[in-house]
C-alpha cells in the first residue's frame, strides 16, 4: 500500500510493543537518539504502523460504553510548525498511500477513510509553540518530537490531557539540549521499568562508520557540541563560556517573573540575523527598574512566519533594533533589498533602529554580561525563554585546536545567535555597567489585523513581490 521504508535496527525500536500504561492511563515511550539519526523518519514509519493498525480494526472509538464516539486521531508535535512542514509533512507526502487520502496543505492535516467502520482516521501536524491549541483533543497516538525545545508546560497542560481520556500512547524523541525535559522522562520512565525507553548515541547505531564518527568529531565546532548532539550527552557545557556563571547566579536568586507585559511600556524586538539559520530574536520591555525578557524566538527563515508567531503571541513590536549589518544584508530572493527595508515594509509602524557596529565585539559581549543582574526573564511555561538561556550559558569563545588557547573570537555553534540578539538589545541602548536604565515607552499605535479577514497581510509589497 505504501512505499517501502528502509529502516535501521534503532529506527525500529520504535515499532516495540505498547508497554503497559505507566502514567496517568496511557503509554510512553522515550526515544533520545544524536542527530541525523533518522528519528523523524523513524516516527513517520511508527505513524504508519498504527494507521494500518486502525484501518483494520472494525472498532469505533468511544470515551465510555455507549456515548462519546470519536474519530481516531493521530498527532505530529514538532517545536514549530515551519519545522514540521518543512520535514514531516514531505514524509508525510511521499510515504502515505492509502485508498481516498486527503492532505490539507494548509492546516496540515490528513484524512484517511476507515471502511470497515464508515469513520476516519485524522493526522495533525501541530505546533509545541503554540501547544494550547492540542489541550481538548482526543488523540490516539503521539509523536512529541524535539521535546526539549518545548515550552516548558506543553506537555502537563496540554499533551498529557489529550491522551489520558483515550488511553492513548505517546513518543516522547529527540536530541539532549542538557538535563532537561527528556532526561527527567528518561530517568522517570527507567525507575518505572518501562521496556520503551532508549539512549542511542552515534556509537550504537550504523549510521555513521567509525571514520566518519572520527571525522564529525574533528569537524565539530566544539568538543562540547559533539557530546551533546552524537553522543547524547545530557552533562555537556561548552568550554570557554562568556556568561554561564552569571546565568547560574541569576537561576539561583530567581529573576524570573510570570507577569504579563506592561501596556504603557514598548514591546522590543532585538534580531540576530544569522546567515543560513535565519532569524533570531529576543522580546523585552525596559522599565527603569528591569529589563524583562517576554519570550525568544529562533530558525525562522522568513519574517512572515516570525510576525505570525508575533501576532498570534501578541508581541508585535514598537521597537525593533537590527545589527549594523542589516543594511548590507539581502533577502535571496530580492537581491536588491536590504534586511532593515524588509523589516521596516513588515513592521510599518515600528521604529527600527540600526544599531552600530562597536570597535570591539568584546566589549559589548562585556557590557551585555554587566547588565545580566538587571535582566528578568518570563518563565510561565509558555514562553521560549528557558530556551534562550540555555543557548545563553553556551554562548563561548572559539578554541584554538592547535595552542588549546581560547580565542577573542566567538564560537559559530548556534548558541551565538541568541547571544548575538541579547547584545544587539544592549547595544542598541547603549548600556554600559552603569548606564541607569531609561524606560522605552514609544507605542506603535498600530491596529491589530483579524485575520479572519481576506485583508490580513503580514508583510507588505516587498515581501509580497
Amino acid at each position: 500500500m505504501n512505499d517501502a521504508l528502509l529502516l535501521r535496527p534503532h529506527q525500529l525500536l520504535l515499532h516495540a510493543d505498547r508497554a503497559t500504561p505507566v502514567e496517568e492511563g496511557f503509554s510512553v515511550s522515550v526515544y533520545v537518539a544524536h542527530r541525523r539519526s533518522g528519528k523523524s523518519l523513524g516516527s513517520t514509519s511508527k505513524i504508519m504502523a498504527v494507521i494500518d493498525r486502525l484501518l483494520k480494526e472494525p472498532k469505533i472509538y468511544k470515551l465510555n460504553k455507549d456515548v462519546d464516539s470519536y474519530c481516531p486521531t493521530i498527532g505530529y508535535v514538532a517545536p514549530t510548525k515551519q519545522a514540521a512542514r518543512e520535514i514531516v509533512w514531505k514524509y508525510f507526502v511521499r510515504y502515505f498511500k492509502y485508498p481516498q487520502i486527503k492532505f490539507i496543505g494548509q492546516t496540515l492535516q490528513i484524512n484517511i477513510p476507515r471502511p470497515l467502520t464508515g469513520d476516519y482516521i485524522t493526522i495533525s501536524l501541530l505546533a509545541s509553540k503554540l501547544h494550547d491549541r492540542i489541550r481538548g483533543q482526543k488523540f490516539t497516538y503521539l509523536v512529541f518530537d524535539e521535546a526539549d525545545d518545548a515550552p516548558e508546560d506543553a506537555y502537563e497542560f496540554s499533551i498529557k490531557p489529550a491522551l489520558t481520556d483515550t488511553r492513548g500512547e505517546v513518543l516522547l524523541t529527540g536530541t539532549p539540549k542538557g538535563k532537561s525535559f527528556l532526561y527527567n522522562q528518561l530517568i522517570q520512565q527507567l525507575k518505572l521499568k518501562n521496556p520503551n525507553v532508549y539512549h542511542i548515541p552515534v556509537t550504537k547505531t550504523n549510521v555513521f562508520s567509525e571514520q566518519e564518527i572520527l571525522k564529525l568529531y574533528n569537524d565539530s565546532v566544539s568538543k562540547a557540541s559533539f557530546y551533546q548532539e552524537y553522543m547524547c550527552d545530557f552533562d555537556v557545557i561548552n568550554e570557554g563560556t562568556f556568561w554561564y556563571k552569571s546565568i547560574l547566579e541569576l537561576e539561583k536568586s530567581l529573576h524570573f517573573t510570570n507577569g504579563e507585559k506592561e501596556e504603557d511600556l514598548s514591546i522590543v524586538l532585538s534580531v540576530d540575523l544569522g546567515i543560513g539559520s535565519g532569524f533570531t530574536a529576543w522580546v523585552s520591555q525596559v522599565s527603569d527598574k528591569a529589563i524583562t525578557l517576554l519570550d525568544y524566538y529562533e530558525n525562522y527563515e522568513d519574517l512572515n512566519s516570525l510576525y505570525e508567531d508575533l501576532y498570534d503571541d501578541n508581541l508585535v513590536p514598537d521597537i525593533i533594533y537590527l545589527p549594523h549589518d542589516s543594511t548590507k544584508k539581502q533577502m535571496q530572493q530580492y537581491k536588491s533589498i536590504t534586511m532593515k527595508e524588509v523589516f521596516q515594509d513588515t513592521f510599518k509602524r515600528a521604529k527600527i533602529y540600526r544599531v552600530k557596529r562597536t570597535p570591539n565585539k568584546m566589549v559589548s559581549i562585556e557590557n551585555t554580561g554587566a547588565n545580566l543582574p538587571r535582566m528578568q526573564f518570563k518563565m510561565d511555561g509558555k514562553t521560549d525563554c528557558h530556551r534562550g538561556l540555555r543557548k545563553l550559558k553556551n554562548f563561548a569563545r572559539k578554541k584554538d585546536k592547535s595552542t588549546g588557547l581560547f580565542l577573542d573570537t566567538i564560537l559559530k555553534d548556534g548558541n551565538d545567535h541568541a547571544g548575538d540578539a541579547l547584545i544587539t538589545l544592549i547595544d542598541g541602548m547603549s548600556l554600559s555597567r552603569n548606564t541607569p536604565l531609561r524606560p522605552l515607552t514609544y507605542k506603535s499605535h498600530g491596529q491589530y489585523i483579524d485575520r479572519s479577514t481576506s485583508f490580513f497581510k503580514p508583510t507588505g509589497s516587498i515581501l509580497r513581490g
